[in-house]
């Protein structure tokens, strides 16, 4: 009993190893979908580090210190542990000295200098221990030290600053004009106006200023803190086309919303600028024309008047909102997603492949089904022999009918239609019409019979006693359909040559050739295209093998 049980074990445990093992392709898929690209170049402390994505950080104040993002001190593969423990804390606080220096220097906050103290010091360290060679581990504490001070620069404290040190900047705007001329504004300061956020009074880099707030202390959920500017504008508000704000964001995931006051007029943002990132971004808030990126947040007018603007001055408001912690793990994790369908038509090519699709599983079940039913249920002279023939068919490769089928869509008027794409499938296939007749010898012919017994005729036999007697062998027809359909490139790059009338698989070559750099994007765009081929065999798998199986009953 107990080698029977054991014997059972080890057969789920095989089984769920082999599961696990052939998911791993896909779960990398999907978890590469909901990272930023940096993500994949970070160094991993773990196997299951480099397989997740990171939550996003709950950002409750801003500045804040991005903790995550540095890693602990690290002994040198090729330095004693001995010699390591002597001076892991000496290179520390010799690390932080050289630093101090130099943020000093540069007016950095200074409690965000000493809340940076630990995770500067270990940054630096990362970057130059990453460039010395191995042999000078083994030299003298002193030479050691002596090289690490000499490596801290102002290149290397500048980098762990701006990858650890997060904060929202806002710098000075610009106008710009219908035919794209810009004029930036030469003198003013941003203003914290009301939410009890607080600017900073000094200037950064670029000339930007500082937010300063604390979500906690809200007076009011939801949150909301709002920041002007007023502009004197060498533009007539009729021909203002935009107002450009440099943004620094701080990977909070929380938004701006701006409102624009020029020519007694009050136009509104319809979407919100989601701070998703920790990098400079110009951002362009529209008021009229066509979009010139895919950036640009477009705005309208809103119903009500305003008396600035009206003597060549104009006045941009934004107003910042805190977004839950759930929605801004929903605006990390969708982000890839969302960038990859405003890169290409990419929802367009997820329509068209639907369709495709659709109408090619339908006609394969259809034609197939028709086809076997007669070579399994008819006798009629040279069934036998236009079989065999048929079967024959299946030792032609594609690439025998492909020119000739391609020269006749043309000659039709399908070219650069989606019709050959699926229109094909009414003619059946060799494959799924041996298969559906094997199953259809092996199922029992009393309810075929008792039907006709009943005055059923051979259409009516089909659609009530057949078909419902081949739903395995339909649904195996449909998997295998459905997934060829799905997946087809060669097909669409025959027939296809309108951008508008791509599949997904030929959308997805084209935008691999444009943006196969970003990987995220890219891993998003082939997720959406494997997903439902994934979703079909994991529901329909009982029928699939059901199907495959009972063909074989009979001969």
């Amino acid at each position: 009993m107990n080698r029977a049980r054991l014997k059972r074990a080890a057969q789920h445990a095989v089984l769920i190893f082999g599961s696990v093992l052939f998911a791993l392709p896909f779960i990398w898929l999907v978890s590469t979908s909901l990272k930023w690209d940096r993500e994949l170049f970070m160094e991993p402390s773990s196997w299951f580090d480099r397989l997740r994505p990171r939550l996003p950080y709950r950002v409750l104040r801003t500045p804040y210190i991005a903790e995550r993002d540095t890693l602990p001190f690290q002994k040198p593969s090729s330095m004693d542990e001995r010699k390591w423990q002597a001076l892991r804390g000496s290179l520390e606080s010799l690390l932080w000295e050289e630093a101090q220096q130099v943020l000093t220097r540069r007016d950095y906050p200074d409690a965000a200098r000493n809340a940076l103290r630990t995770h500067i010091a270990r940054d630096l360290w990362r970057q130059i221990a990453a460039e010395k060679p191995k042999a000078l581990w083994n030299k003298s504490e002193e030479r050691i030290k002596a090289e690490i001070a000499n490596s801290v620069s102002y290149e290397k404290i500048e980098s762990a600053w701006n990858r650890l040190y997060r904060s929202i900047r806002l710098g000075t705007p610009s106008v710009q004009s219908i035919d794209r001329s810009e004029y930036k504004a030469e003198d003013g300061k941003w203003s914290a106006s009301r939410g009890g956020s607080l600017i900073s009074p000094r200037e950064t880099l670029r000339s930007a200023q500082e937010i300063w707030t604390d979500y906690q202390r809200a007076p009011a959920p939801p949150y909301a803190s709002y920041y002007a500017y007023e502009i004197d504008s060498p533009v007539q508000s009729s021909d203002l086309r935009a107002v450009i704000v440099p943004i620094r964001a701080d990977e909070s995931y929380h938004h701006f919303t701006a409102e624009v006051v020029a020519g007694g007029e009050t136009y509104v943002s319809k979407k919100p600028f989601i701070l998703q990132n920790y990098g400079w971004n110009e951002t362009l808030f529209q008021l009229q024309g066509e979009p010139s990126d895919r950036e640009a947040i477009p705005l309208e007018k809103a119903d009500r008047a305003s008396s600035v603007g009206k003597s060549g001055r104009a006045k941009i408001v934004l107003t910042l909102h805190r977004a839950p912690y759930l929605l801004a793990a929903y605006r990390k994790f969708s982000r890839n997603y969302s960038e990859a369908s405003s890169f290409v038509s990419f929802w367009r090519y997820v329509l068209n492949t639907a369709i495709v699709t659709a109408l090619s599983v339908a006609a394969q079940l259809l034609s197939c089904s028709l086809a076997a039913y007669a070579f399994a249920r008819l006798r009629w002279p040279g069934r036998d022999k236009l079989f065999f023939l048929l079967i024959c068919t299946m030792m032609l490769p594609p690439q025998v009918t492909m020119v000739p089928l391609f020269i006749l869509a043309r000659n039709l008027g399908l070219y650069d239609t989606l019709h050959p794409l699926w229109g094909t499938s009414l003619f059946g296939s060799a494959f799924f019409i041996f298969l559906m007749r094997q199953f259809l010898l092996g199922a029992p012919r009393d309810l075929e019979d008792a039907a006709k017994l009943d005055g059923c005729g051979f259409f009516g036999l089909y659609w009530r006693v057949i078909l419902p007697l081949v739903k395995p062998a339909l649904a195996a027809v449909a998997v295998l359909q459905f997934m060829g359909a799905w997946n087809d490139f060669l097909s669409p790059l025959i027939y296809i040559s309108s951008e508008s009338k791509m599949t997904l698989s030929l959308g997805l070559q084209l935008f691999e050739s444009t943006h196969g750099a970003e990987y995220g994007m890219l891993m998003a765009a082939s997720t959406v295209m494997t997903l439902p081929v994934a979703a079909l065999f994991f529901f329909a798998q009982r029928y699939f093998i059901q199907g495959i199986a009972l063909t074989g009953i009979r001969g």
